[in-house]
C-alpha cells in the first residue's frame, strides 16, 4: 500500500512541483518541510489562485492561518499550509480526496462527510484510494529506472 510520502511526491512530481519544498518529515496523511528558495510552491499557488481555506478551518485542522487547496474540482487536490517560522514558514502538504468549493457542492459535501468520519473514527486517509485517483488524474504510475 503507498504512503502518503509517496502519494504526494508523485502528485509533486506530475505538477513539476517536486524542487519546491525539501520534505523533512510526515505523518500518516501529510508531508512537512521547508520552501525552496524562489518560494516556487507559494509563488505558483498566488498565480494559479488557489483557493485559500476558512482561516477557522486553517487554524482548527493545520495550525495556521494561510491554507490553499488546488481550484478547479479536481480529484485528488492537494493542499498546502504554510506555517509561520521564526523569520521564515515551513510547509505541510496533504492530499484531499475531493476539495470543497462553491461550484462542486458534491464534493463540498463529500469532503465534509470525510472529515467529520476521520475525526469520529479517528481514521486516517485511504492511501490506496488516493493512489488510485492519482492514477486517474496523471495516468498510471511507472516506475524510475
Amino acid at each position: 500500500m503507498p504512503t502518503a510520502e509517496q502519494n504526494i511526491r508523485r502528485a509533486l512530481k506530475c505538477l513539476a512541483l517536486d524542487r519546491s519544498i525539501s520534505i523533512t518529515s510526515f505523518e500518516d496523511d501529510a508531508v512537512y518541510g521547508w520552501p525552496d528558495l524562489a518560494h516556487s510552491l507559494f509563488v505558483r499557488c498566488i498565480r494559479e489562485q488557489w483557493v485559500p481555506d476558512i482561516v477557522t478551518a486553517a487554524q482548527a485542522f493545520h495550525g495556521t492561518v494561510l491554507a490553499m487547496r488546488e481550484p478547479g474540482g479536481v480529484r485528488p487536490a492537494m493542499q498546502v499550509y504554510f506555517i509561520p517560522a521564526p523569520g521564515a514558514y515551513f510547509i505541510g502538504i496533504d492530499l484531499d480526496e475531493e476539495a470543497p468549493a462553491l461550484r462542486h457542492p458534491i464534493n463540498t459535501l463529500r469532503h465534509g462527510w470525510r472529515v467529520l468520519w476521520k475525526t469520529v473514527t479517528r481514521r486516517q486517509k485511504d492511501q490506496d484510494f488516493i493512489a488510485r485517483l492519482l492514477d486517474k488524474r496523471f495516468g498510471p504510475e511507472v516506475a524510475d529506472g
